[in-house]
């Protein structure tokens, strides 16, 4: 049997709302695709570089709405 190569994407959006303001400061998006021969391991991939991705936008709108109230 050929061992071909399977593609996973993961897509991701996360709005940031402030609490107190009930105002949305933040709408992000994150989209990844990864190849592997198992199918579960290019979910895994995909999911793992979505998150790594979206937290590190997450770090930069917070911190940018935190500098500006």
């Amino acid at each position: 049997m050929e061992d071909a190569i399977r593609w996973a994407r993961t897509s991701v959006t996360v709005n940031l709302r402030d609490a107190r303001s009930g105002k949305i400061f933040g709408r992000l998006e994150a989209s990844e695709r990864a190849a592997s021969a198992d199918y579960d391991e290019a979910v895994r991939r995909s999911a793992v570089a979505a998150a790594k991705k979206i937290a590190d936008q997450i770090h930069r709108a917070i911190n940018g709405y935190l500098e500006s109230i």
